[in-house]
């Protein structure tokens, strides 16, 4: 699947669907490189990064190409800061709903790597 990202500060940003990743919803990526990208589940209130140099605790030793291979849907997001974590919440709902038909609160998948709460 091709995935459109728009410019959102220094980063690409998507919102995607990926089941074997995250379940059944919508979640926010975003990249700055085949090894820097973060994804934010902020549905279940978690996000997993990877980083040349990892800052957290929730790091993944996938590359971008592994998680865009398991995306099913992609569409260019609104712009909200990445901190306004309950306006994402809503419109990832909201679009999960009206797409998907359903919103998955499935916790996300350990074997990503090891997910944390939002920082």
């Amino acid at each position: 699947m091709v995935i459109s990202y728009t410019c959102h500060g220094g980063a690409n940003v998507a919102v995607v669907q990926a089941p074997t990743i995250c379940g059944d919803r919508f979640v926010h990526l975003s990249q700055s490189g085949p090894t820097s990208w973060v994804i934010r589940d902020y549905v279940t209130g978690h996000e997993l990064r990877r980083t040349l140099a990892p800052t957290s605790a929730s790091t993944s030793q996938n590359d971008l190409a592994d998680i865009e291979a398991a995306i099913t849907w992609a569409e260019v997001p609104p712009y909200h800061a990445v901190t306004h974590h309950e306006d994402w919440k809503a419109y990832l709902l909201l679009r999960s709903l009206a797409v998907l038909g359903k919103v998955d609160a499935t916790p996300a998948n350990s074997a990503f790597g090891n997910w944390q709460p939002i920082s």
